[in-house]
Protein backbone atom coordinates (compact mmCIF):
# COMPACT_ATOMS: atom_id res chain seq x y z
CA UNK A 1 0.00 0.00 0.00
CA UNK A 2 0.75 3.47 -0.91
CA UNK A 3 1.06 5.59 2.62
CA UNK A 4 1.21 8.33 0.31
CA UNK A 5 -1.74 8.12 -1.90
CA UNK A 6 -3.76 5.33 0.73
CA UNK A 7 -3.99 3.12 -2.79
CA UNK A 8 -3.77 -0.70 -2.04
CA UNK A 9 -2.01 -1.26 -4.99
CA UNK A 10 0.73 -3.10 -4.37
CA UNK A 11 3.96 -5.14 -6.05
CA UNK A 12 5.64 -7.37 -3.72
CA UNK A 13 8.93 -9.87 -4.61
CA UNK A 14 11.37 -11.83 -3.58
CA UNK A 15 14.62 -12.74 -4.50
CA UNK A 16 15.59 -16.83 -3.97
CA UNK A 17 18.33 -17.81 -2.72
CA UNK A 18 21.28 -18.16 -5.03
CA UNK A 19 19.53 -16.87 -8.17
CA UNK A 20 19.85 -14.31 -10.21
CA UNK A 21 15.95 -13.42 -10.47
CA UNK A 22 13.33 -12.20 -8.93
CA UNK A 23 9.69 -14.02 -7.84
CA UNK A 24 6.30 -12.22 -6.98
CA UNK A 25 5.11 -12.94 -4.29
CA UNK A 26 1.42 -14.12 -3.73
CA UNK A 27 -1.37 -11.45 -3.47
CA UNK A 28 -3.03 -11.00 0.30
CA UNK A 29 -6.36 -9.64 -1.48
CA UNK A 30 -7.68 -8.70 -4.70
CA UNK A 31 -7.38 -5.07 -3.48
CA UNK A 32 -3.79 -5.06 -4.33
CA UNK A 33 -4.59 -5.46 -7.87
CA UNK A 34 -6.57 -2.05 -8.26
CA UNK A 35 -5.93 1.39 -7.97
CA UNK A 36 -8.15 3.61 -5.99
CA UNK A 37 -7.55 6.73 -7.54
CA UNK A 38 -6.93 8.08 -11.30
CA UNK A 39 -3.24 8.40 -12.20
CA UNK A 40 -2.90 12.52 -11.61
CA UNK A 41 -0.17 14.94 -12.36
CA UNK A 42 0.32 14.46 -8.26
CA UNK A 43 0.07 10.56 -8.11
CA UNK A 44 2.73 11.16 -11.46
CA UNK A 45 4.93 12.90 -9.64
CA UNK A 46 5.56 10.73 -6.82
CA UNK A 47 7.66 8.56 -9.42
CA UNK A 48 10.60 8.33 -10.57
CA UNK A 49 9.49 8.11 -14.03
CA UNK A 50 6.91 10.90 -13.81
CA UNK A 51 9.61 13.27 -11.74
CA UNK A 52 12.19 12.85 -15.21
CA UNK A 53 9.27 13.15 -17.44
CA UNK A 54 8.36 17.09 -16.73
CA UNK A 55 12.08 17.70 -16.77
CA UNK A 56 12.72 20.75 -19.43
CA UNK A 57 15.60 21.17 -21.68
CA UNK A 58 16.88 23.83 -19.28
CA UNK A 59 16.52 21.48 -16.64
CA UNK A 60 18.37 19.17 -18.18
CA UNK A 61 21.26 21.53 -19.14
CA UNK A 62 21.61 22.15 -15.13
CA UNK A 63 21.79 18.53 -14.57
CA UNK A 64 24.19 17.95 -17.36
CA UNK A 65 26.56 20.90 -15.79
CA UNK A 66 26.44 19.19 -12.16
CA UNK A 67 26.97 15.90 -12.89
CA UNK A 68 30.41 17.02 -15.43
CA UNK A 69 31.45 19.04 -12.65
CA UNK A 70 30.88 16.41 -10.04
CA UNK A 71 28.31 18.69 -8.14
CA UNK A 72 27.24 16.75 -5.09
CA UNK A 73 23.28 15.46 -5.51
CA UNK A 74 21.73 17.97 -2.96
CA UNK A 75 23.38 21.16 -5.15
CA UNK A 76 21.90 20.00 -8.52
CA UNK A 77 18.41 18.91 -7.12
CA UNK A 78 18.32 22.71 -5.60
CA UNK A 79 19.77 24.06 -8.36
CA UNK A 80 16.91 23.26 -10.79
CA UNK A 81 14.40 23.14 -7.98
CA UNK A 82 14.72 26.86 -6.84
CA UNK A 83 11.85 28.60 -8.66
CA UNK A 84 9.61 25.53 -8.09
CA UNK A 85 6.99 25.36 -6.22
CA UNK A 86 8.57 21.52 -5.24
CA UNK A 87 11.47 19.78 -5.98
CA UNK A 88 11.88 18.58 -9.46
CA UNK A 89 13.47 15.10 -8.12
CA UNK A 90 14.67 13.82 -5.00
CA UNK A 91 18.37 13.38 -4.15
CA UNK A 92 17.87 9.75 -4.76
CA UNK A 93 16.84 10.56 -8.37
CA UNK A 94 19.90 13.08 -9.02
CA UNK A 95 22.24 10.15 -7.35
CA UNK A 96 21.13 7.75 -9.36
CA UNK A 97 21.94 10.05 -12.87
CA UNK A 98 25.41 10.73 -11.00
CA UNK A 99 26.18 6.74 -11.11
CA UNK A 100 25.08 6.35 -14.70
CA UNK A 101 26.99 9.01 -15.78
CA UNK A 102 29.88 8.05 -13.90
CA UNK A 103 29.77 4.77 -15.15
CA UNK A 104 29.55 5.63 -18.94
CA UNK A 105 32.58 7.94 -18.37
CA UNK A 106 34.50 5.51 -16.89
CA UNK A 107 33.81 2.64 -19.43
CA UNK A 108 34.03 5.85 -22.48
CA UNK A 109 37.32 6.60 -20.43
CA UNK A 110 38.58 2.57 -21.17
CA UNK A 111 37.79 2.46 -24.18
CA UNK A 112 39.36 5.14 -25.77
CA UNK A 113 42.48 3.44 -23.68
CA UNK A 114 42.90 0.66 -25.36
Amino acid sequence: MSHKTECPYTIRFFKPKGKNLFNLFDLKNENELCHNHLIDDRNLLSTSKGRKSILEVDDMKKISFGLEQSSSARKTQNTISKDSLYNKLTKVDVEYMKGIYNKQTKEASQRASH
